[in-house]
């Protein structure tokens, strides 16, 4: 193996690890916050409410987070967590490009597309 080729494997698998690790911490302080703001409150299980509607699309959470909300902020945990291996096929298509490999770019790049497509359908 190339050392050009360990080096992309090196970058993809530091991807994965970092955007992991920084989901978890932004999780976990979003959730420190909302025990500290709410922790004294007690929870009716016997009805089931669903989804909070004010955490519904972006400008909400960035609403939420801008108001020390711990519920958005761990919303925000949760969207670095889907967009680390989204990152990760964005990066494979600038790797396989460095290293001329047009076949696996246009397969990594239609693996992009469909990603996109799927998480932002609702916007278009």
């Amino acid at each position: 193996m190339d050392d050009e080729m360990r080096y992309g494997e090196i970058f993809l698998s530091k991807v994965l690890k970092y955007g992991l690790i920084l989901s978890l911490l932004i999780a976990f302080l979003g959730g420190v916050l909302f025990l500290w703001q709410h922790g004294n409150q007690s929870y009716d299980f016997h009805v089931f409410k669903g989804d909070l509607h004010q955490l519904a699309n972006f400008e909400d959470i960035a609403n939420g987070i801008l108001h020390y909300r711990g519920f958005a902020i761990m919303q925000l945990g949760i969207l670095f967590l889907i967009a680390t291996p989204v990152a990760r096929v964005a990066a494979c298509v600038f790797i396989f490009a460095l290293q001329r490999d047009y076949m696996y770019v246009g397969i990594a790049g239609f693996v992009l597309m469909i990603l996109f497509y799927s998480l932002f359908w609702r916007t278009f």
